[in-house]
């Protein structure tokens, strides 16, 4: 055990060296034509490396990460590339070192004021105990699914081109494409593969009324379950009774016809809801509704869909509460839980001490009904972080969080606590 600490500590000390020497170097250099690169190292205690319910296995993981960013823009045009290696330690269990990557593209280019070319593209590898990935939406809003890969390594790659055409100033047609590759490369799970083409229409009528159209065709396709072929199809109306105030409606329609022997299902879901700026910097958004999932054979499952949140950004402080709830879809990923019923509470809270000081807070409480198996999952977590800049080039933060998930389905349970250092230097 002392060997192994022994170890530890001095991998921790070549990360030093590693981080210090270059960032130094860095300094005097300063940024030329765009290009940052970059190197973290970060030492990580968890007490349930695999989320395991019975017998968890606690290690400390080092991983020293160098990187690269690139940014560029101009009359028209933008480029932003960050890339990543990981090369992860693991003190007790040896067995489980890897090599991790992860690397973002976004770029747009306009061909003239009406038309605009965009591509983002992201790729991921990793052994990461909680996995997830973020889709963006048309009008800005974003879907986070996250589900627990229990130390597969598992790579996931996202591509998306889009081709917009603006003919008015607020209104835009548009059609995006997306290609998803999720690969269980060691562990178990489950591969997949989305493609999905989604033609949207946003029109106003005059500065009051507008309204947008949206529609998605897309195929999955599974290395065990069935494959399925989905269509999406939601139609929005708004309201603007001044510049900070605006009401609106939504009414979506989704379909998914599954491979034998897999069962048809399709979801209505209706809502109406407002959104209000008490100022530059305080924002409420308030959306009630319903939703009901109609099965090929077997009882319908339905509920509330509710979003209720409230954002405040100021000089010192930013905060964000939300309590949202209603269904989702989560098929790309290791555990293909499938359709959800859901409830979620959020809140988070950033306070900038001083000019290079900052603390975190984030607490998080959910609860999940899925019926492929019936399962209900409770879960709930708080993460803490201290954040620091003693030096342009330099950033060390520090963060501690703990993780519960309480399922009534007997081997899905698990609780997990865990301690970050990161050290992070930029030139």
């Amino acid at each position: 055990m002392n060997r192994k600490r022994t170890g530890w500590l001095l991998s921790w000390i070549i990360a030093a060296v590693l981080v210090f020497a270059p960032a130094a170097f860095g300094a005097v250099q300063g940024q030329l034509y765009g290009f940052h690169p970059y190197i973290t190292i970060q030492g990580e205690y968890s007490d349930n490396v695999a989320l395991t319910e019975e017998h968890p296995t606690s290690d400390f993981i080092t991983t020293v990460y160098p990187g690269l960013k690139y940014n560029t823009e101009g009359g028209g045009y933008t480029f932003e590339l960050d890339y990543q290696m990981g090369l992860n330690f693991y003190a007790s269990n040896s067995e489980n070192n890897y090599i991790s990557h992860q690397g973002s593209l976004n770029t747009y280019y306009s061909f003239n004021p009406r038309w605009t070319i965009r591509l983002t593209d992201s790729l991921i590898r990793s052994r990461e105990g909680i996995e997830s990935y973020t889709l963006t939406t048309w009008t800005g809003g974003q879907s986070q699914i996250s589900s627990s890969s229990f130390e597969n390594l598992y790579l996931r790659h996202i591509f998306e081109p889009a081709l917009d055409y603006k003919f008015g100033q607020e209104n835009l047609a548009a059609l995006r494409y997306r290609n998803m590759i999720y690969r269980i490369v060691e562990g178990e799970g489950q591969d997949s593969t989305e493609n999905l083409i989604n033609p949207h229409l946003a029109y106003w009528f005059n500065i009051r009324n507008g309204v947008t159209l949206d529609y998605a065709f897309s195929t999955a396709d599974f290395s065990k379950d069935p494959d399925w072929v989905g269509s999406d199809a939601a139609g929005s109306y708004f309201y603007r009774f001044n510049p900070r105030t605006k009401v609106f409606g939504t009414y979506a329609f989704s379909k998914r016809d599954l491979e034998a022997p897999g069962i048809d299902y399709s979801v209505h879901s209706l809502n109406v809801g407002m959104e209000h700026a008490f100022s530059s910097t305080l924002n409420l958004k308030a959306a009630l509704g319903w939703f009901r999932q109609e099965i090929e054979t077997g009882p319908a499952f339905e509920g509330p869909v509710y979003n209720l949140s409230m954002t405040q950004r100021s000089q010192r402080t930013n905060y964000a509460l939300t309590l949202y709830g209603g269904f989702r879809e989560s098929y790309f990923t290791s555990e293909r839980l499938g359709f959800s019923r859901f409830n979620q509470a959020e809140a988070n809270v950033l306070y900038k001490l001083r000019e290079r000081l900052s603390v975190g807070l984030t607490g998080t409480l959910g609860r999940d009904e899925f019926h492929n198996p019936a399962r209900t999952d409770l879960s709930w977590g708080l993460t803490g972080i201290l954040s620091y800049q003693p030096l342009k080039w330099l950033t060390v933060s520090l963060e501690a969080s703990t993780l519960t998930r309480d399922s009534d389905l007997s081997g899905f349970s698990y609780d997990r606590n865990r301690i970050l250092l990161k050290v992070m230097a930029v030139y």
